[in-house]
């Protein structure tokens, strides 16, 4: 991404550096995310706002949360945002799973947002109603080590150790 920025080539798409933001979220470089998706002109501004949004909850800055959070559209990728800024950085879980369900409710087949729905519901204690939202995730995906672990957890939280162990 960077050579293709540094103007070698005209033939640029104008995210090429909303993606290099991106890069540096994930390797852990938030002022240079940051640095960066402010400096992209054009490109989708519905994906530089979610870069800022996540940045500003890493560098926990509440100002500038609310001021991107706000800014979010009615997209699913926006809504999804949403709820992760509601469950990882507010620590708001109820908030973070209506907007889950919401978006299950136009969007039948992303049965990943059963795994959200039911990360919520054992933060929020309901482990018995976040084991039914991991089975029909685990239909699809029966290997899938997420909902291994989180069944684990709920039938540690409801049973015993042992019984998490099975």
């Amino acid at each position: 991404y960077s050579d293709l920025l540094s103007g070698e080539t005209n033939d640029v798409p104008e995210d090429i550096g909303l993606y290099l933001a991106c890069v540096y979220f994930i390797l852990g470089r938030y002022r240079d995310s940051e640095e960066v998706a402010l400096s992209v002109e054009g490109g989708d501004p519905e994906l530089k706002n979610r870069i800022l949004l996540h940045v500003a909850c890493k560098n926990d800055d509440e100002t500038k949360v609310a001021k991107y959070r706000q800014d979010l559209t009615t997209s699913i990728e926006d809504q999804i945002s949403a709820a992760a800024v509601e469950f990882s950085f507010r620590r708001r879980y109820q908030e973070s799973d209506n907007i889950c369900k919401t978006i299950l409710s136009e969007e039948k087949d992303a049965l990943a947002l059963y795994v959200y729905i039911a990360m919520c519901l054992f933060k929020m204690g309901y482990y018995d109603v976040s084991m039914e939202n991991l089975s029909i995730y685990g239909e699809a995906y029966p290997d899938s080590m997420v909902v291994n672990n989180l069944k684990a957890c709920n039938a540690f939280m409801l049973c015993n150790g042992p019984t998490a162990l099975q």
